[in-house]
């Protein structure tokens, strides 16, 4: 078998095994759509039965939501899968799935042009069991379609220069990228800007101008838009609720500077905001490259890293620190590591701006191009050891068994992970959702808990609610406040926080609207949290979290 053929075979069953990885079980594990899948999904549904969102607002090309203003591109790519397969919690999960499996030979060739077949093919295989990817691939996430869709415009990108249908494509693709997740919106510039500035006497020829016009006249089409909605405040919302210099930053800094011994000057000097935000910013950024996140503990997010597991493999640890040698010391002369390494800088950036860094989500961008490097140090070790078969033979052995074990111990942490936090999954709203179908005739009102947060979109999503009706109901209860936006009730769902709920008798206060509500002459089914129960209704039925807790007791006053 020629060469060409091995690696193309190899190629195959590694991306076989990434997809292995990715769909068995997709809908359990994680244990039920978190509240950003069903308002992606139940938004996509919207689209599709009326072209309006769960707001009535026609072909949005952005989402108002819960007021985090998504996207548009994941929710109208999920727009045919819900048409083929239904609203499930499959159809919603599948593009992010196949964006991580499609990813693989993505990787592979974008690593054969950095360096070469050999580190390719390592690059894959890692893609295709990296806990990072495999972990965020099993979720609807705008960040991992937007990867795919990075990985092949930087493909058609690096070879833009040969062929101008590569440059086009590779601004499609691109463009496509900053209106499906926030972060790609700073790394996607910040990349083409570096690009073009590498390569700016070529651009700037008369000639080039004329032969790249339509790949131009595409980026205004993509980018114009974009920095206009960026400018408005829809558009900046969601980064405005996410930056390091938020309220509490602000309220941080006038408490420091009030309470200082230092003299006032001094104290203006240290505690402002460009200082803090130059301090918190460095401060987040070196933290996407240490081993603690990359290699020990992750993300601190519940949704986006297991706790407690690194998201790369410990074993790789040492060929990361070797592949970043190399890439320093090649990006002079070579230009595959020259583009390898922007990448790794500039990747980080978008998600240093914001709280709660290191954040596996905000920083997906970096994974291709660390385990790239990673591949680089395992080929160059390889080498290195090029003179004795046998040690090379050992060498891969001992790495193959140290990654296989990790992985084994991944997939059994995943599962005590699925089991321990199916309450950051909000699970339970599937089970509580089944109960309201079967006896939805039976009751006036159902009053349910906010305690696991937007317990509406859980029901638009469960019982596939028409949005056009939603929309339309005159008892719809939704504010803004907090830059969020809230829904206290529809139909005959009511939604409650928990110290609302009484402890006796059959009165609601609900101190939101400074308002009563009161079951005594209705019929009522109460969905309520273990900490909250109440005296002198009928318990009938208990709903329960994996590991075994209380997630709703339900309760009806006959």
């Amino acid at each position: 078998m020629r060469r060409v053929d091995r690696l193309l075979t190899a190629l195959i069953l590694v991306t076989i095994f990434g997809a292995l990885l990715r769909l068995i079980q997709l809908v359990n594990y994680p244990p039920s759509l978190n509240w950003d899948e069903a308002s992606i999904g139940y938004n996509a549904f919207s689209i599709l039965k009326s072209g309006r969102d769960e707001w009535g607002v026609w072909y949005p090309l952005i989402f108002r939501a819960f007021g985090d203003y998504k996207l548009p591109g994941y929710i109208y790519i999920l727009v045919p899968f819900i048409k083929l397969i239904g609203f499930t919690p499959l159809s919603v999960r599948l593009p992010s799935a196949l964006a991580g499996i499609l990813l693989i030979p993505t990787s592979f060739y974008l690593a054969k042009y950095f360096a070469n077949s050999k580190v390719a093919l390592v690059v894959a295989t890692l893609v295709s069991i990296s806990p990072w990817s495999v972990f965020l691939s099993r979720i609807a996430l705008e960040a991992n379609l937007s990867l795919l869709f990075i990985c092949l415009g930087l493909i058609f990108l690096v070879y833009s220069l040969n062929h101008t249908r590569n440059l086009f494509l590779s601004i499609l693709f691109l463009g496509m990228s900053v209106w499906t997740y926030n972060s790609a919106r700073v790394f996607v510039p910040l990349i083409l800007s570096a690009f073009i500035l590498l390569h700016h006497k070529y651009f700037l020829k008369q000639a080039t101008f004329k032969r790249y016009f339509a790949s131009i006249l595409l980026a205004a089409v993509i980018f114009i838009p974009m920095i206009l909605q960026l400018s408005s405040t829809p558009g900046s919302a969601r980064f405005r609720s996410v930056s390091i210099l938020n309220e509490g930053a602000i309220a941080y800094l006038e408490e420091r500077r009030n309470t200082t011994e230092l003299p006032a000057p001094i104290g203006k000097a240290l505690y402002n905001k460009p200082v803090y935000f130059v301090n918190s910013f460095a401060r987040n950024y070196l933290s996407h490259f240490l081993p603690n996140f990359l290699f020990v503990d992750g993300g601190n997010h519940f949704q986006f890293s297991i706790q407690g597991q690194g998201v790369l493999y410990l074993a790789l640890y040492p060929f990361y620190l070797i592949g970043i040698v190399i890439v320093l010391f090649r990006s002079r002369n070579d230009s595959g590591y020259k583009y390898l390494g922007l990448w790794l800088l500039l990747a980080p950036i978008a998600a240093s701006v914001t709280r709660e860094s290191p954040h596996a989500l905000r920083s997906l961008v970096m994974l291709p191009a660390i385990l790239i490097t990673i591949s680089c140090g395992i080929i160059e070790s390889l080498v290195s050891l090029k003179n004795n078969r046998h040690l090379q033979l050992i060498f891969a052995s001992i790495l193959f068994l140290f990654v296989t074990a990790e992985g084994f111990n991944s997939v059994h942490t995943y599962q005590s992970y699925t089991r321990e936090y199916s309450w950051a999954w909000q699970y339970g709203y599937s089970e509580a959702s089944e109960l309201i179908k079967s006896q939805y005739d039976s009751y006036d009102y159902i009053i349910m808990t906010k305690k696991y947060g937007e317990p509406h979109i859980f029901l638009l999503s469960e019982l596939q609610w028409d949005s056009t009706q939603y929309n339309r109901d005159n008892s719809l209860i939704r504010y803004g406040q907090s830059d969020w936006f809230w829904v206290d009730r529809f139909d005959k769902f009511v939604f409650v926080n928990d110290w609302e709920m009484p402890d006796s008798g059959k009165q609601f206060i609900i101190e939101s609207r400074k308002e009563s509500f009161d079951c005594t002459d209705k019929r009522c089914l109460v969905f309520t949290s273990p900490e909250m129960p109440i005296s002198g209704w009928n318990q009938v039925r208990t709903i329960h979290f994996l590991n075994g807790s209380v997630a709703f007791e339900v309760y009806e006053n006959r």
